[in-house]
């Protein structure tokens, strides 16, 4: 009992110190999965943005995250974005390192959940992304490079598909285009407006990824506002991959959605829907920071898009809380837990889902 006390003293000191400087914020973290076991660490956000900016241009960001786990899963994230010229240009170099735990599941819409095979993986991950934006269209390029190591051999098990045995581990590195269409009226926390986003990544052995394959994906996200803070909030997704795609890049279920586990339901092609409410319904000085979301997602992936029917879908619900760190810029930090049959996930992290 002592000890909770001291951490409940502890992260409620984290927050005031959050308050006493407007640009500059600490909040910790305590995480919990089956792979990995209890994690923890802290995060340290800056955000500055010139006078008289417009809220639906995001401010100039630096987030350091640093987590460490008791069965020695590690991890460190660094991201920076700069706004240029008032928003018209944008420069996003982020950069992750990590060494995970982590539950591989065979590739296919349909698989055993309680099949898999017990492995640790090291990440690294790096890119550079470059977006013009105009009145509410947006055009990108990025450079993206992502090495994965497994300690154990993947299984070939997992590995083996409908067509083909894939392969795992290794350098995935290219260029990529991305155009979007957006009229929301704040960055972090939209309340109305839509955002369409069209990306196109392709990764080519002749930059010295040791893979040649494309990935396509589309977003479309949609907030109708409810109350001043209120929103339902929608987004379709879909993704599909092309070449020689290795094991860790297909499209995954379990990387797009809150009511899965990393890496769950994996393959080729992938559609998924998200409905939420997300709400900040308190007025008072005390509780106006908090907020609380109610979500619906469901999904599937095959092999190609004339596999896909209805009844293949798989769907769950999950709750989730919010805690506004910048009441300005509406940057939220926020914590769900999602069920699919008898799975309950947890995903915690700094911003919207979406």
């Amino acid at each position: 009992m002592k000890r909770i006390l001291v951490i409940m003293i502890l992260i409620c000191n984290i927050f005031l110190l959050a308050e006493m400087e407007n640009s500059l914020h600490f909040y910790p973290i305590l995480d919990y999965s089956d792979e990995s076991s209890l994690t923890g660490g802290t995060a340290i956000i800056y955000l500055t943005r010139p006078e008289g900016q417009d809220k639906s241009v995001p401010p100039s960001m630096v987030k350091f995250q640093l987590e460490a786990g008791v069965k020695g899963n590690w991890s460190l994230e660094f991201e920076n974005e700069w706004q240029l010229e008032e928003g018209k240009y944008a420069i996003n170099l982020p950069l992750n390192l990590e060494k995970q735990k982590c539950e591989l599941y065979k590739t296919g819409n349909d698989i055993d959940l309680d099949i898999f095979q017990k492995n640790e993986f090291r990440h690294f991950s790096y890119s550079f992304e470059m977006l013009r934006r105009w009145a509410k269209y947006e055009f990108g390029f990025t450079y993206k490079g992502s090495y994965y190591a497994y300690q154990q051999l993947v299984a070939e098990s997992i590995l083996l598909t409908d067509k083909e045995l894939l392969t795992a581990g290794g350098w995935s590195i290219g260029p990529g285009l991305s155009f979007q269409y957006n009229t929301l009226n704040n960055h972090y926390f939209p309340v109305k407006g839509l955002r369409m986003q069209f990306n196109m990544q392709t990764y080519s052995e002749a930059l010295r990824s040791y893979y040649t394959f494309e990935r396509y994906s589309f977003r479309s996200a949609y907030f109708l506002k409810l109350a001043r803070l209120s929103t339902w909030a929608s987004e379709l997704k879909v993704i599909t991959t092309a070449g020689a795609v290795p094991f860790q890049e297909t499209a995954a279920l379990g990387n797009e959605l809150r009511i899965f586990r990393q890496g769950q339901l994996a393959d080729q092609c992938l559609i998924s829907l998200v409905s939420e409410i997300r709400s900040f319904p308190f007025q008072r000085a005390h509780w106006r920071r908090l907020g609380f979301v109610v979500f619906a997602e469901a999904g599937q992936v095959q092999g190609n898009f004339d596999e896909f029917y209805l009844t293949a879908t798989h769907y769950g619900f999950g709750i989730g809380c919010r805690y506004l760190l910048n009441m300005e810029e509406l940057f939220t930090v926020r914590f769900d837990s999602g069920k699919y049959k008898k799975q309950y996930s947890l995903d915690f992290g700094a911003k919207e889902a979406f």
